[in-house]
């Protein structure tokens, strides 16, 4: 999951991301050794590579990897990773993983690991050796929160 040749793939999944705190940014170009392509905007620091297409906006700090397609919303930051289908949210941070599937809403810090899919909400546990542990809660996420979640 990260990127050659100007293309970051994951399986062929898709993901948007935006900054927290921040609207979309509109950039187009890359910065460092990233790589940017696509119609959307999309934002690439340091080592990282970032990748957007049709309208939404992608940024990846650091050393992490971040493919956006389609209306997602999701964040990848250190030496993170992030995916999301569909109109959910991931946000990985430091070493951990996020994937969000649907409407869901996927959050990993630190090392833990997070998996979201559906209506549901996943909260991440410490992962041990390599497992991910992971615990569900929660109505799902706020539409209202991720404003850059359009329908298509």
């Amino acid at each position: 999951f990260c990127c050659s040749r100007n293309i970051c793939k994951w399986g062929g999944q898709a993901l948007l991301i935006r900054l927290r705190g921040g609207g979309g940014i509109r950039l187009h170009g890359a910065e460092g050794n990233g790589c940017a392509e696509g119609n959307g905007c999309t934002v690439a620091e340091g080592y990282g590579c970032a990748v957007a297409e049709g309208y939404g906006c992608a940024v990846a700090e650091g050393y992490g990897c971040a493919v956006a397609e389609g209306y997602g919303c999701a964040v990848a930051e250190g030496y993170g990773c992030a995916v999301v289908e569909g109109y959910g949210c991931a946000v990985a941070e430091g070493y951990g993983c996020a994937v969000a599937e649907g409407y869901g809403c996927a959050v990993a810090e630190g090392y833990g690991c997070a998996v979201a899919e559906g209506y549901g909400c996943c909260s991440p546990l410490p992962s041990r050796r390599g497992r991910c542990l992971s615990s569900r809660s929660g109505p799902g996420s706020d539409p209202s929160q991720h404003p850059s979640g359009l329908p298509r």
